[in-house]
């Protein structure tokens, strides 16, 4: 969807509290000061309020990535900004997501566009700011500190996602082409899969007893994962020879 621009003309008095603009889903604009009573708005459903012609690290690609928990395709401007909302989508329990969903303006005159806001299962609302942590110059931790302060007087969390280790990130690219709905195992053989793991047990094991087809569970084995349903250590080399576990925490797949 086509970013809708605001006007960089915004007088602000530096005595005045931080104020915000977003558009909403019916494509209107609006703009508040930033205290509690934007928690009675719906940011999660805010239509993105920029789309920028480059971005840092971009390395070509731009364009829409589809966020599995809620069906939502979600503009990314960067390679790094498309593993952030990759992470998110496997690592935290989302109801609703909006990229780039409003622009602060700061008492200073100084303003700065989040990237993410995400509506978390346990009604908690974070702003997300993605960047990698070599790129992180002092200007820019400043301006993560007067968000972070922002989000504070509203009554939202923050994060600055600045990346994972290497490994990690190569283990969930990995799991990310399993999310889909297609990949989902029946659930007899999901339940075949969970009796296997009275115990933690390597995953060629759960494969060799299991008694299916090799495509079948395998692909499985890796949507559950995704789904947190079953528990693996992805700080080491993803394979058969990881262990997994059942997962007594865990979402709908």
């Amino acid at each position: 969807m086509p970013a809708t621009a605001i006007s960089d003309d915004v007088l602000v008095n530096p005595r005045q509290l931080a104020t915000l603009t977003w558009i909403d889903a019916r494509g209107t604009q609006r703009s508040e000061i930033a205290d509690p009573g934007l928690l009675r708005h719906a940011l999660v459903e805010a239509i993105p309020i920029r789309t920028s012609n480059s971005h840092t690290n971009s390395t070509s690609y731009r364009g829409h990535a589809l966020f599995s928990q809620t069906g939502q395709q979600l503009w990314t401007e960067s390679r790094f900004e498309w593993f952030a909302l990759m992470w998110l989508d496997m690592f935290h329990d989302i109801d609703s997501v909006a990229v780039q969903p409003m622009r602060i303006d700061f008492g200073d005159g100084t303003h700065h566009f989040p990237d993410v806001i995400a509506l978390h299962s346990d009604s908690r609302q974070v702003i997300y700011d993605i960047k990698p942590a070599a790129t992180i110059t002092p200007k820019a931790a400043e301006q993560f500190r007067k968000t972070r302060d922002v989000c504070a007087s509203v009554g939202w969390g923050y994060e600055v996602f600045s990346g994972l280790p290497p490994i990690v990130t190569r283990n969930v690219k990995f799991l990310w082409n399993f999310r889909g709905p297609d990949h989902k195992p029946s659930d007899a053989v999901a339940r075949r899969i969970i009796e296997l793991l009275d115990t933690p047990r390597t995953i060629s094991s759960v494969v060799m007893e299991s008694g299916l087809l090799l495509p079948v569970v395998n692909t499985g084995i890796f949507h559950m994962v995704w789904k947190r349903q079953l528990q693996a250590d992805l700080s080491t080399r993803f394979g058969y020879s990881t262990l997994i576990e059942r997962n007594s925490n865990v979402r709908d797949a």
